[in-house]
């Protein structure tokens, strides 16, 4: 309704502060599902609600907001310590229990998936290259190196693409 966000931007004002960073999340929502604000801005708003709010299952549900926004918003590196955050600071809430596996597949998704032809080459390599232990092991992996190593290949950046593979090589166990 049109009358929403003066609502919500007044709730957002509250002295209270858990109906406060409510409202600023519905409101910072509300205005990226009307393209008022794009998912970066989207992006800061969220992360000035978590930083006034830790410890629970919202703090959960904001991290993997967040996360999406990121990745929305082209910054996949910034995605993906949002979601490892969360996998650190509230493993201990049950809604965490699968939050390691979201951040397996966002990581994969960048590499393997439809999603792959929006990532620059060289930034998948320094993703790559910086979260290391979100590479699969065995065939996953290598399949994972291989698909960088050819889109490198591509831009004749083609001693990036061998040491991706040697990289990989090297790590992969023998017989796997």
């Amino acid at each position: 309704p049109a009358d929403a966000l003066p609502l919500l931007a007044q709730a957002a004002r509250s002295p209270s502060r858990g109906p406060a960073m409510r409202a600023q999340r519905a409101l910072t929502r509300l205005r990226l599902e009307r393209g008022e604000i794009d998912a970066a801005v989207a992006a800061k708003e969220l992360q000035a609600v978590r930083a006034n709010w830790r410890g629970d299952r919202f703090e959960l549900q904001i991290l993997r907001e967040l996360a999406q926004l990121h990745f929305d918003a082209g910054a996949y590196a910034a995605g993906l310590r949002t979601l490892k955050e969360a996998a650190l600071y509230l493993a201990d809430l049950p809604e965490a229990a699968t939050i390691n596996q979201e951040i397996s597949e966002a990581f994969q998704g960048l590499f393997l998936s439809e999603r792959a032809a929006s990532v620059p080459p060289l930034t998948a390599v320094a993703l790559f290259s910086d979260f290391r232990e979100l590479v699969p092991s065995g065939p996953a992996g290598r399949q994972l190196a291989e698909r960088l190593a050819e889109r490198l290949t591509e831009l004749d950046l083609l001693a990036e693409a061998v040491s991706v593979l040697e990289r990989q090589d090297k790590e992969t166990p023998a017989g796997v």
